[in-house]
């Protein structure tokens, strides 16, 4: 209903990249090899996972590496989220997708986050900074932390800071959806902007036959033939409960579970929870980033199933309170093929 506002939308944000191109808007560039993680729709393509396997990625080559998000639903000004060793402030003013990230990225010999026994995983003491101004945050980065590699969290449109990879994340399950602009379809920008893409990495390919990533592979690159192509699939490793428990993957094959989510694209999320052995009795669906409250959670039926399984994501924004059923979810770890970035 809204797909009258589409023109506008194409004539703002193309107009504004327009300027970039013709050099009337400058970029800034820092001392440290730069790497955009982005996509090209709204959410659901599992950039978030991306840029935690990245940093991760340098980090092992030897690297001082930090990550910056976007901060959504959180605060947009310029906030240091984790220094790498302990977590500096909460979900509600980092944002759900950044705190994640500082979650799984502080070191686990240093501090938890406060009020949080969720367990990490990695090794790794990388600092997550977050701020609309890209630019301002990974100046910092470079003389508070010393970054010699900063990862950009969903940052393909943020043109104002330079870098030296552009990585666009699809979800093969739910590809480009209509093929719309928003409002009247998924897309942030043309299709044919994934020409400035150095890097389209494809990720669920597991979810989708060989034969249906091929021809999704051979549709992008119809708009850019050059990129260098990536292929990455979700492995659950074990369930957690929010206190930090752990269920073996075996342990929950053939129990009931209701599945609960409030991410960008849940079908990938059931999907997969179908492949693991276990029966769905039931789904509730909330909007991307949403905060749970209590009396939404009571309401959910319950009775028919072993356990509530929520998302990782979600598992940050989930209150403290004892429903009638365990709840846990899924660990992830995400499976990379042919990446190579020096």
């Amino acid at each position: 209903m809204l797909t009258f506002l589409t023109p506008l939308y194409y004539l703002f944000s193309e107009g504004r990249r327009f300027l970039y191109q013709k050099g009337l808007l400058g970029k800034v560039r820092v001392p440290a090899l730069v790497v955009s993680v982005g996509n090209i729709t709204t959410g659901g393509t599992g950039k978030t996972t991306v840029t935690q396997y990245l940093a991760n990625y340098f980090y092992e080559k030897g690297k001082r590496v930090a990550v910056i998000s976007h901060g959504v639903s959180g605060s947009r000004a310029g906030l240091i989220i984790s220094d790498g060793e302990n977590i500096l402030t909460d979900v509600k003013q980092a944002g759900d997708e950044a705190y994640l990230l500082a979650r799984n990225l502080t070191s686990p010999e240093f501090g938890a986050a406060p009020g949080d026994g969720s367990p990490r995983r990695s090794s790794a003491g990388i600092p997550v900074l977050s701020g609309r101004r890209r630019e301002i945050q990974a100046r910092l980065a470079c003389e508070k932390f010393g970054a010699e590699v900063i990862i950009l969290d969903d940052a393909f449109h943020a043109l104002r800071l330079h870098r030296d990879y552009d990585i666009l994340v699809f979800n093969c399950l739910s590809r480009i959806g209509n093929g719309r602009l928003l409002p009247a379809g998924p897309l942030r920008e043309p299709l044919v902007n994934i020409r400035r893409a150095n890097i389209i990495w494809l990720n669920q390919t597991d979810l989708v036959s060989a034969k249906e990533v091929d021809s999704f592979q051979q549709e992008i690159f119809r708009f850019n033939p050059t990129a260098a192509v990536v292929k990455s699939w979700y492995r659950y490793r074990r369930f957690c409960s929010l206190s930090g428990e752990s269920i073996p993957l075996e342990g929950m094959t053939g129990k009931k579970v209701w599945l609960c989510a409030a991410i960008g694209e849940p079908q990938s999320f059931i999907k997969k929870m179908e492949k693991t052995g276990v029966l769905v009795v039931g789904v509730t669906l909330f909007a991307d980033h949403h905060f749970y409250t209590e009396a939404e959670l009571r309401k959910i039926n319950l009775e028919t199933a072993d356990f509530l399984v929520i998302t990782e994501k979600d598992s940050v924004r989930f209150p403290s309170v004892k429903l009638l059923k365990p709840v846990v979810y899924p660990e992830i770890e995400l499976i990379v093929e042919d990446l190579n970035l020096c």
